[in-house]
């Protein structure tokens, strides 16, 4: 189930948009999403590690945002299953030390560093 696109204004605003689908329950610009429920948003919108991205600009943004950990997947809702296996995710590469990751599902963008203990770069 797709909820309305927030700040959707028309087809030019609908061409800056992106697609993710909440793993736990979140808010963004005063709308709460429930885990499982796939949300259009903006594409100046930084994912956090709680949403996995569904489409390209989505993909782009989470690779923008850089490595963070997955939290747990929840599901609350009988009618709202969750895939607890997000096709995108970021994976450690090489030494632990290093804090070298790559976003698995589109390791086409390249390899990233971790700043900080998750924090956005």
């Amino acid at each position: 189930m797709a909820r309305p696109a927030l700040g959707a204004g028309g087809a030019a605003e609908e061409a800056l948009m992106a697609r993710y689908r909440w793993l736990q329950a979140g808010y963004v610009g005063g709308a709460y999403f429930e885990p499982g429920e796939i949300a259009t948003l903006p594409d100046t919108f930084v994912p956090g590690p709680a949403c996995e991205p569904l489409d390209e600009p989505a993909i782009a943004a989470f690779h923008r945002a850089g490595p963070q950990l997955c939290p747990l997947v929840v599901q609350r809702w009988f009618g709202m299953p969750i895939d607890h296996h997000p096709k995108i995710y970021w994976k450690q590469i090489g030494p632990a030390f290093h804090k070298t990751y790559q976003l698995v599902g589109a390791e086409h963008l390249g390899i990233r560093q971790l700043h900080g203990r998750g924090e956005l770069p």
